[in-house]
């Protein structure tokens, strides 16, 4: 039996560098509920003095949240829905992770038979799709 040799310890390590790019593009659904066409200040906006009705009070939103800009789409509810809502406002949703839902006050504007609408109120946004962004591969379900 031979005397030990001592042996120097070799520390090697690899380095990830990403060759591909890969992120994802979460789809939201919000639903706006406006206060006033829930029958607040009488039904009157504070701000356009217009009466507001259920319609306006249950509208939804499609939101995409991509590379940190926000998009929002919408129309109102009830016998409305050709009303396209414009200037939609979520405070924070752009920080929304995903997880759960996520409300906030909102506010929003619409036009319908030539009055304009400016709508207070609050907005629940939740997760309804996802997509898996990889540049050059086919996407899967």
């Amino acid at each position: 039996m031979g005397k030990k040799v001592y042996e120097r310890p070799l520390l090697a390590f690899e380095r990830f560098v990403p060759n591909e790019y890969c992120d994802t593009c979460f789809t939201y659904k919000a639903t706006l509920v406006c206060k006033y066409g829930l029958g607040e200040n009488g039904g009157k906006g504070e701000k356009d003095g217009n009466d507001h009705g259920e319609p306006c009070a249950n509208s939804t939103v499609e939101v995409t949240i991509e590379n940190g800009k926000v998009t929002l789409v919408g129309h109102e509810g009830g016998n409305k829905t050709e009303v396209e809502l414009t200037s939609v406002n979520i405070p924070g949703v752009e920080t929304f992770g995903g997880n759960g839902t996520y409300t906030s006050t909102a506010t929003w504007n619409s036009k319908y038979a030539g009055l304009d609408y400016t709508h207070v109120g609050n907005g629940t946004v939740t997760v309804y799709d996802y997509q898996l962004i990889w540049p050059g591969h086919p996407m899967h379900s």
